[in-house]
């Protein structure tokens, strides 16, 4: 089992049993492992685990499909990786994490080799940084955050547990982005905004003032399309976060 001390001055281990939690994102993930034991990394993939009976005794990108997530007990020696992710699932992914209720040290932590990762930014556990995303001084993800390709996330920013941040997102300095929140692509937030939890920012938005949890914002100008009620877990997991 091999570990890296690079980031954050905590030790993210970069090889090992692996299990996919969920198949959808299962293809794009096989090429980010692929790069990162390229780089020196020995992650030895394993399998899927994913809900839907459909794909039960199936294979998806090589990898058989193992039965539903509840197995994850069948596989002791193994870290996971926490693939399922989409707008229509942020606030799903919390109950599903709840459900699990693995330790944080059973996620595996993904970081492309070709992501820029300052020293001085705080990366949680299982969460996935894709090719050239930039996390900057000072920036701290939660658990569990997705951050797609050539994002950047601005110095001294906040990204809660489960947040989705989508390709092409740029963020200036100070900004919070709530836990289980969706940004999508192309989109740019200003200095210190914050955006709630549970909330969605649609691509190519432009987003100037705040945005309360549970809203679906798009546009620019930014227009508010809905309004979404979010679970009181996801709300306590922000406040906590950001205490």
């Amino acid at each position: 089992m091999d570990r890296d001390p690079h980031h954050h001055g905590a030790t993210i281990v970069t090889g090992g049993p692996l299990i996919f939690l969920g198949a959808t994102a299962v293809p794009e993930l096989i090429d980010v492992l692929v790069d990162i034991n390229q780089a020196g990394g020995s992650w030895a993939p394993r399998g899927i685990l994913d809900d839907n009976p459909d794909l039960a005794g199936t294979t998806i990108a090589g990898l058989p499909v193992l039965g539903p997530l509840e197995r994850v007990a069948e596989h002791p020696d193994a870290r996971f990786v926490f693939a399922i992710g989409s707008h229509s699932t942020r606030l799903a992914r919390h109950s599903i994490l709840c459900r699990l209720d693995l330790p944080d040290d059973r996620y595996a932590t993904l970081i492309h080799p070709g992501a820029k990762v300052y020293a001085s930014a705080s990366i949680g556990a299982g969460s996935i940084i894709h090719f050239g995303a930039v996390i900057a001084n000072g920036v701290r993800l939660g658990r569990w955050v997705i951050v797609l390709w050539n994002s950047v996330i601005g110095a001294d920013s906040r990204v809660g547990d489960g947040a989705l941040i989508t390709s092409q997102v740029t963020t200036n300095s100070g900004v919070r982005i709530g836990s289980y929140s969706f940004i999508g692509s192309a989109s740019a937030i200003a200095e210190a905004v914050t955006i709630g939890p549970g909330a969605m920012v649609g691509m190519r938005s432009l987003v100037l003032r705040n945005v309360a949890s549970g809203t679906f914002q798009f546009g620019d100008p930014p227009r508010i399309l809905s309004r979404q009620e979010v679970p009181d877990g996801i709300i306590a997991n922000w406040e906590e976060f950001t205490r």
